[in-house]
């Protein structure tokens, strides 16, 4: 686990705490992984390309992930000095375009980067291809919530010092990947919301995308947000959070756009009632004084 400089100290620990997930959780979302790191095994064959399946998924971010790797192309490339026998060779990686280098490749000295192996210079060289394979789920080694990781080892890196292009590029390709997340009811959107919170100070460009929903897709994402905010107040019951996410989710705006989304979910064919239930379950935590479960 990485630490951010003491700057960044205490906003790392807060916002961290709005993306501790309960076992079931947690659970969840390796399997969802596992499956993910399956299906590329299957699909990819190590080749670092696209199927034509990832190519529809991705095709409505990739105007942003295009802007990622051309915002950091001027990136010195690596130097690299190991003291970790898994270490990847400067000579070898210098010759080999960075958007194809293979997700098992990456897999192998991600972990180590910017500590054991390499420089924080290294970390921004590597980053568009770190935050590709991020999003087509495929890096497997930074555990099961790799975003939140990779942005630990950015503030470690020294991002408040990155070009304000290099930054504002991380930060518009994290809001189309959670815009993308929101569309496909895709269960890593709590991180991402930490994840931008951590490198913006802010989340409200999420938060008015959920708000903007009214669909079931929004409802999904309003489960995820409480569930994660909720189960940090019940985890730290002597540390309440007044953060924006958690003043959001306390919104009287957001109760009725959950009862607006309910009403519409009753005429479709899904029986979300779980889903509804739930959700009111975790709002409650989150708008209460006790943080009792």
């Amino acid at each position: 686990m990485y630490t951010a400089p003491s700057k960044h100290r205490g906003r790392v620990l807060t916002r961290t705490r709005l993306s501790r997930l309960s076992t079931a959780r947690s659970v969840r979302l390796r399997a969802r992984f596992n499956f993910a790191a399956t299906f590329a095994r299957t699909t990819f064959q190590g080749s670092g390309t696209m199927s034509s399946f990832r190519d529809d998924i991705a095709a409505q971010f990739r105007p942003s992930l295009d802007e990622l790797y051309a915002a950091f192309a001027d990136t010195p490339k690596p130097r690299m000095r190991s003291s970790n026998p898994r270490g990847y060779n400067a000579d070898w990686i210098g010759a080999q375009p960075l958007r194809e280098l293979a997700p098992s490749f990456v897999d192998e000295f991600v972990f180590e980067l910017g500590l054991s192996v390499g420089e924080s210079n290294d970390v921004r060289y590597f980053l568009p291809r770190l935050w590709d394979l991020v999003m087509r789920g495929e890096l497997h080694a930074l555990g099961p919530a790799p975003a939140e990781a990779l942005t630990q080892k950015m503030l470690s890196a020294g991002w408040s010092s990155w070009s304000e292009r290099q930054r504002q590029a991380v930060r518009d390709f994290l809001i189309a990947f959670f815009a993308s997340a929101l569309a496909t009811r895709d269960e890593r959107l709590s991180v991402l919301v930490t994840a931008y919170s951590l490198l913006s100070g802010n989340i409200t460009p999420l938060l008015a995308l959920i708000r903007a929903r009214d669909d079931v897709n929004a409802a999904f994402a309003l489960f995820w947000l409480a569930e994660a905010a909720g189960t940090a107040i019940v985890n730290n019951q002597d540390a309440r959070d007044d953060t924006e996410l958690t003043a959001w989710l306390r919104d009287p705006a957001t109760h009725q756009q959950l009862e607006r989304l309910k009403t519409r979910a009753e005429a479709g064919s899904e029986n979300l009632a779980w889903l509804f239930e739930q959700s009111a379950h975790w709002l409650q935590i989150c708008a209460s004084d006790s943080a009792t479960p």
